[in-house]
């Protein structure tokens, strides 16, 4: 063996990079809720649309960022300013992973919680996809990208099916394109969707981990998902007409209502795969959340820091879905700019602070 070649362990296939890019990003198209007609149809198929290929853009951006820096990744890109830099950087990143798991698990919950088990205790279901999430991110990325694929097949699957159920119900005169009028809707539903996927970190971050780490991976999930998106939504909004504005989970409901001769609980379909993409969306930023840690606290195992974030995300999501206000309060935050800039703010500063350092070397 070539002893210059860096041994990376968890090497990620591009297959499942892709699916894992494409399940992460995929999740928040099943809490999709257009809440009034100004907000559906066709307002949100443009605007998650431009939103995917903005991330495209943002990522193969940093990328190159990061290329132009020699780096492989993120993480090693600040760890090379030094280490009161790095660990700055690290706390930051750690927020911002934090925020988007406990986001995942919150959404779960209360899906779980309000339309599938009314009155099921949240609580007890938050726990339980942290502990089974820290699970999975101790078995590492490789384990959790494979499980994207078969989930990724299922989920595609049980569109189709749900297609041939409702196309009796199909009315395109629900499908009304957005006029000028629905600029101020598209853009703010633009700004929501990319400032709350924070996938383009996600893919940073584990860069060095990817056969083929390329922005393509990255784009090729992304553009999959925009795909899904698209055709998900058109037809809900063609088979359910007014009635998605009234509903909180307008893709249950139309999966309750579609029935084929051999299929008649098509929203079964919906719930595992909410149970499946939840646990890897979660899973892979538990996994970057334990990088975190270890990377400051070296002597740390990796079963003691998969365990300890395992009960610390227990708690904070049984906390957080023990009342409403502070869920609410967690979901605004992260349905705004702070993890967006948080992110950016991170990757810009260290790339700066790498030309910065190149430069005093050629100098000198």
């Amino acid at each position: 063996m070539n002893r210059e070649t860096p041994i990376v362990k968890n090497h990620i296939g591009t297959l499942g990079a892709t699916a894992l890019v494409f399940c992460c990003r995929i999740f928040y198209l099943l809490t999709y809720s257009p809440k009034s007609e100004e907000y559906g149809g066709s307002v949100s198929m443009l605007a998650f649309f431009l939103a995917g290929v903005a991330s495209i853009l943002l990522c193969t951006v940093f990328w190159f960022m990061l290329r132009r820096c020699g780096a492989h990744s993120l993480p090693e890109l600040y760890q090379r300013q030094g280490r009161v830099f790095a660990t700055l950087c690290e706390l930051a990143v750690l927020g911002v992973l934090s925020g988007s798991a406990l986001s995942t698990v919150l959404n779960f919950s209360g899906f779980m919680s309000s339309t599938v088990y009314p009155g099921a205790g949240a609580q007890v279901m938050a726990a339980a996809v942290m502990f089974a999430a820290a699970y999975g991110a101790y078995s590492g990325m490789e384990a959790i990208s494979r499980l994207a694929i078969p989930v990724t097949l299922v989920l595609l699957i049980g569109l189709a099916t749900a297609a041939a159920g409702i196309v009796g119900s199909i009315n395109p005169v629900y499908l009304i394109a957005p006029g000028p009028e629905g600029v101020p809707q598209v853009l703010e539903l633009f700004f929501q969707a990319l400032f709350h996927n924070t996938e383009v970190l996600l893919f940073l971050i584990l860069s060095d981990k990817i056969r083929e780490g390329s922005p393509k991976i990255y784009a090729w999930g992304a553009a999959f998902s925009m795909s899904v998106y698209q055709f998900t939504i058109l037809l809900v909004t063609m088979a359910l007409g007014p009635f998605a504005y009234v509903r909180s989970y307008p893709i249950y409901s139309m999966l309750a209502a579609a029935e084929l001769s051999v299929l008649t609980r098509l929203d079964m379909i919906n719930m595992v795969i909410w149970i499946f993409i939840t646990y890897i969306r979660c899973a892979a930023y538990l996994y970057c959340i334990c990088g975190c840690i270890r990377r400051m606290a070296p002597s740390w195992q990796r079963g003691h820091v998969s365990l300890g974030v395992g009960v610390l995300g227990a708690l904070a999501g049984s906390y957080l879905c023990g009342g409403l206000n502070r869920g609410l309060a967690l979901w605004e935050l992260w349905s705004g700019a702070a993890p967006f800039v948080l992110a950016a703010g991170v990757l810009l500063l260290s790339v700066c602070a790498a030309l910065l350092r190149a430069r005093r070397r050629e100098k000198e």
